[in-house]
């Protein structure tokens, strides 16, 4: 077997004896003594998944995709580390570097499965921190551009949700019955609805569509 070969292995069998440190080391070896090697780009991926999801590592994890990201042709791979990088700093709460990261996976990925649920991700980060109009443009996105996303449900929603919270009532209660006449059986979401389209009839004080409300079906 070829040396690179022999090193992939060595360091998917550390790691499947959950030693993890010593298939870093492999891997590293790997990607520094063979360039070239086919190898390489699964190597950096698997020692940046390491790094990011069994050793908390977030900065050795963001640097080893990095390096992925800045060489590799766009493909699963990469698809998964620019995800991962937007995971982790989004975890440790730094919401504007997160949005550049996802919005880097919509803009290079976008016939790619998942992505709808990236921009789910992309429009709760800028309800977050209350930029509610790019929440809005993006839940429009997603509607026009993934029709048959099971995450169109979702978006609508969070649609309705982000103009209520603009103190723009009209606009929120047409979203909120859209979603109710288009999705009966989501119970939880439903409940949540009515709640929010009684609220937006208590802020027009328009209170017997308030009692409507909590009874809309269709």
């Amino acid at each position: 077997k070829k040396e690179d070969t022999v090193l992939y292995l060595n360091a998917q069998k550390q790691f499947n004896l959950r030693r993890y440190p010593e298939a870093i080391n492999e891997y590293r070896r790997l990607v520094k003594r063979f360039p070239k090697s086919n190898f390489r780009e699964a190597a950096l991926y698997e020692t940046g998944n390491i790094y990011y999801l069994y050793l908390n590592q977030h900065e050795n994890a963001i640097n080893t995709y990095r390096t992925l990201i800045e060489k590799a042709p766009l493909n699963t791979n990469v698809f998964n580390a620019q995800k991962n990088i937007a995971e982790i700093y989004q975890k440790q709460g730094d919401t504007n570097r997160a949005l550049v990261e996802y919005q880097a996976v919509v803009k290079n990925f976008e016939d790619y499965i998942g992505v709808d649920e990236i921009i789910i991700r992309i429009i709760k980060l800028y309800q977050d921190i209350m930029n509610y109009h790019q929440a809005i443009i993006e839940t429009n996105y997603l509607i026009e551009k993934y029709p048959t996303s099971p995450f169109i449900e979702k978006a609508l929603f969070e649609q309705g949700n982000s103009f209520f919270l603009l103190g723009q009532y009209d606009k929120a209660i047409e979203k909120f019955k859209k979603y109710l006449n288009s999705y009966p059986d989501h119970k939880e979401r439903r409940v949540l609805a009515k709640f929010y389209l009684a609220s937006c009839y208590d802020e027009k004080e328009d209170f017997i569509k308030v009692i409507m409300a909590t009874f809309y079906n269709n």
